[in-house]
This record gives C-alpha cells, sequence and structure tokens, in this order.
C-alpha cells in the first residue's frame, strides 16, 4: 500500500491519445482535481499519494476462448448489460482495453499496488444502475447526464445541483439553441467520478460494494444496491 493521504483516484479509461481521465476526491467526497493524462501523468498523481484507485476497464483478459471472464457472468446472471472483455491477442484489443491493461500494469508494477486491494476494476455504467435501482436513463441526453449527477450527490460526492441546469432554460434560449450546460459535467468526466466514488467507498464503507467474479480472471467491484436491480 502506497502512503495514504486520504484521497481515492477514479481513473476512466479511452481511446484517445491522452487516454485517462482522473478524478480525484477526498475522504469527504470532495473533487479535488479532474485532470485528462498519459499513464506517466496517473503514476505522477499516484505518487502523490492515494488511499485507493479504480479504474473503469478491465485489468485481466479471459483465460481462453472458450470462457468468459466469471465476473461478467455473474453479472450478467444478476441482469447487467457488463461491457465484456473477449480472448484475443492483446495487440488486437480495441485500444481502450489495450490502455486499460497497460494503466493496471504499470500502477502494480510501478507504484506496488495490489490489484483487489487498494487498485480496483469496475464498470462506471453498472455503478449508476446500481445508483438508479436499473432506471437509467441515456448517456446521450440532458436527463440521462443530470440523473448520473444527481445520483453521486446522493452518495456523498460533493458537487454543484444539476437541476440548476433548467433554470437556464426559456423559451428565448431554446429558439436560439443556446442552452449552457456547464454545471453539467460530461459523461467521461461522470464516468472518472462513479469510479473513483467506488474508491473511495472501498475504504469508507466497503460493505457497500459488491465484489463479482474470481480471483483468478478478476474481480469487478459495483456498489451492493446494484442487488435490488438490474440495468
Amino acid at each position: 500500500m502506497i502512503e495514504s493521504k486520504g484521497t481515492y483516484l477514479g481513473v476512466e479509461v479511452s481511446a484517445g491519445k491522452t487516454p485517462y481521465l482522473m478524478a480525484r476526491l477526498d475522504k469527504d467526497g470532495l473533487l479535488i482535481t479532474l485532470e485528462q493524462g498519459m499513464l506517466e501523468d496517473v503514476l505522477r498523481a499516484v505518487s502523490d499519494g492515494v488511499t485507493a484507485i479504480a479504474i473503469n476497464g478491465p485489468a485481466v483478459l479471459p483465460q481462453n476462448a472458450d470462457l468468459n471472464r466469471s465476473a461478467e457472468v455473474q453479472l450478467r446472471q444478476m441482469g447487467y448489460h457488463p461491457r465484456i472483455t473477449r480472448f484475443l491477442n492483446p495487440e488486437k484489443q480495441p485500444a481502450r482495453v489495450r490502455n486499460s491493461l497497460l494503466l493496471f500494469q504499470a500502477l502494480a508494477r510501478e507504484a506496488k499496488l495490489k490489484v483487489g486491494e487498494d487498485l480496483l476494476e469496475t464498470q462506471a455504467e453498472l455503478a449508476f444502475a446500481a445508483y438508479t435501482a436499473g432506471v437509467l436513463l441515456s448517456p446521450a441526453s440532458y436527463e440521462g447526464r443530470i440523473q448520473r449527477q444527481l445520483a453521486l450527490i446522493r452518495q456523498g460526492i460533493r458537487l454543484r445541483d444539476p437541476m440548476s441546469f433548467y433554470e437556464e432554460i426559456t423559451r428565448w434560449r431554446l429558439l436560439k439553441g443556446d442552452l449552457s450546460d456547464e454545471m453539467l459535467f460530461s459523461i467521461p468526466a461522470l464516468a472518472a467520478l462513479a469510479t473513483a466514488c467506488i474508491a473511495r467507498a472501498s475504504n469508507s464503507d466497503p460493505d457497500s460494494l459488491l465484489r463479482a467474479g474470481k480471483k483468478q480472471d478478476g474481480w469487478v467491484w459495483i456498489p451492493v444496491q446494484a442487488n435490488a436491480g438490474a440495468g
């Protein structure tokens, strides 16, 4: 375990040139930083001291072509729609998957983090499905972004109330197509925040999380509320 400074890091992984979007929360749920970066930027953020890290991406690949990862099988049996990790040569994996695997490996090697202890795999959309009891609106809509932001606030994350978005809507603004959404986080940022929320819960309230799967092919951590309904 690296030195704890009472902060929690969530990382959203993409296929872009700067593939890692990092959200850092303090123990009280206050957003400290939200920044995009490369692998070295994540390692630098970790060197500042964190209690736990969660990543919205796979830590490992399936063990063979005939089996799906046990975590993904379990989540489907619970009624979820997890992102499935395919059995392919790592070089043939989608860029997002390659970037996730690279990050897990680097954090374990360079930062001496232990997967399943202070380094967790999660799926942000499943977390939101849990937080909303499975009634999850489309991320492509304003309503979906507002719903996800409200869900994070309900988990104790200290963010601006997204309902103020509706105060900005007037007939004139609608006619002009001039709707400011500055108070709303983007979907990638919301995913990073949900992932940081998982990291925070792993330390402050571990009983609120469900560990799906088996150690040999990778655990996936989601909120335990997900048992009540699927998304």
